[in-house]
């Protein structure tokens, strides 16, 4: 009798510090982050950690749903984004 009893005071206690769920964003919200994120980061530095190890510097200068455009040592280059480990800001204005 007192196993049945603790393990239902266990269950109510767990049910009590159990955190709320989170609910998931709606599908219209969905990849709005990192779009602001490249918004802000328009026509400004940026370095691209690619898969290989190599780096490529260079002011972001558009982006698009499978690529950005970089402007390096004034040429145009655009990177695939399956390739890009990471993107982030390189400091300075282009």
């Amino acid at each position: 009798m007192d196993e049945t009893r603790t393990k239902i005071a266990a269950r109510t206690d767990n049910q009590k510090t159990a955190k709320p769920e989170k609910k998931p964003l709606p599908p219209e919200r969905w990849g709005l982050f990192d779009q602001e994120l490249l918004e802000k980061l328009q026509r400004r530095k940026v370095r691209l950690l690619m898969h290989d190890g190599s780096v490529i510097q260079g002011a972001l200068v558009g982006y698009n749903r499978y690529t950005y455009t970089l402007l390096v040592n004034e040429r145009v280059l655009c990177v695939n984004k399956g390739f890009v480990v990471t993107l982030e800001k390189a400091g300075g204005e282009a």
